[in-house]
């Protein structure tokens, strides 16, 4: 990878905006920027989570920033390996700050730590014909985060599983070498070893849990197998394999 395609080599570092993806998006339609190209900020308005849900952040206590690349090499089937490599990059670095805890990627792509979430990732994408144009990776992880509003259910920052303050430029910029480096593999089409390290890492794979369909409310128990190569979950339920994609299923829990 030369040093012009190098993630982070352009960064556009922003005091306050609406969002990072949308800055990214508007960046997109307006211009050409480069491959790897970063757009953080200390604070967002309306910083997103999936299904439209609000991503909480006080002034400058937490990583919001947004990547843009053109991995136009994937085809639109396998354009969840960017997912999995997104997301095992945020939590292969914080599992280095906080050692003595489980950190794992709660699928599709929220990091937990233990039970509790500290980052989340929103990818949109832009395809053209059969292949990915360019894509915008909005990620949010909760660093110094104090208190959390209480209609947020399960969340966590670095702050408050180490008791310390944590230098946000510092992950940041671990962050954008975890994710070259995982980009590098995805380039070279080592799209097996991204599978299985992010497998190795899913939450509750292999314990017994319990989930809700969400169309009809229905709650199961199964057990977490691991993902096609479309990115659908796979769960083993009476003794039957079924597959799940974004949004249709709640978790709720390990059996207890």
């Amino acid at each position: 990878m030369n040093e012009s395609n190098v993630i982070g080599n352009t960064i556009i570092n922003l005091d306050s905006i609406e969002s990072t993806n949308n800055y990214a998006e508007q960046l997109c339609t307006n211009s050409n920027p480069n491959h790897g190209t970063v757009i953080t900020t200390r604070f967002q308005g309306a910083g997103r989570g999936q299904i439209g849900r609000k991503w909480h952040s006080t002034y400058d206590k937490n990583v919001l920033m947004s990547i843009i690349v053109r991995p136009s090499f994937l085809d639109i089937s396998q354009q969840f390996f960017l997912s999995m490599t997104i997301a095992l990059a945020i939590r292969d670095v914080i599992q280095d700050a906080v050692t003595t805890k489980k950190v794992t990627i709660k699928w599709p792509n929220d990091i937990y730590i233990d039970d509790k979430k500290v980052a989340g990732i929103l990818i949109q994408s832009s395809i053209m014909k059969k292949s990915l144009k360019h894509c915008i990776i909005g990620i949010g992880v909760n660093i110094n985060e104090a208190t959390f509003p209480l209609d947020i259910p399960n969340p966590t920052s670095l702050f408050l599983e180490l008791g310390v303050e944590v230098n946000l430029a510092m992950v940041k910029d671990a962050i954008l070498r975890s994710f070259n480096g995982g980009y590098s593999m995805l380039v070279a089409n080592k799209c097996t070893m991204l599978k299985d390290a992010y497998e190795s890492h899913l939450y509750l794979k292999g314990q017994v849990a319990d989930f809700v369909r969400l169309k009809n409310e229905e709650p199961f128990t199964g057990i977490i197998l691991g993902v096609s190569q479309e990115g659908m979950l796979r769960i083993l339920i009476d003794e039957v394999e079924q597959q799940f994609v974004v949004n249709e299923i709640k978790y709720l829990g390990i059996r207890s």
